[in-house]
């Protein structure tokens, strides 16, 4: 069966960048298990795995990662509380967020609290991990 998902990564994997830049990184992705925040983590290892680039990926969620890797690393924990990583991140791409427009409605601040609080602790632990 087709995966056109496997496809696009597979077309963005080809493309002429520099994908060493990726090398001995260490990405810190939230909200590993929303659809775009998987779709990274699984292009990254994919990455990993095609273009034998070296790096490290830290998920982080609220819930268990439903991807297995040797090179992720997944911390069960809600954005909205202090980062406790001991270890030096290079890259944080911070996708973290409720991403249903019912939820929006019912719950704004339930639905704001990741992007706002998830920011300013991302800010603090950065400011740390550097």
């Amino acid at each position: 069966m087709r995966d056109p998902l496997l496809e696009d990564f597979t077309d963005i994997l080809n493309q002429d960048l520099d994908w060493q830049f990726f090398s001995n990184k260490t990405i810190l992705i939230t909200g590993v298990n929303g659809f775009i925040p998987s779709s990274i983590t699984a292009l990254f290892l994919k990455l990993y795995d095609q273009k034998n680039i070296p790096l490290k990926i830290i998920g982080l969620g609220r819930n268990p990662c439903r991807i297995e890797h040797k090179a992720l690393r997944t911390i069960i924990q809600d954005i909205c509380e202090p980062i406790n990583i001991s270890e030096p991140v290079d890259i944080i791409i911070h996708a973290a967020s409720k991403a249903s427009p019912v939820y929006f409605a019912k719950h704004p601040i339930d639905t704001l609290s990741p992007n706002l609080l998830g920011t300013i602790n991302l800010l603090k632990f950065s400011s740390i991990s550097i």
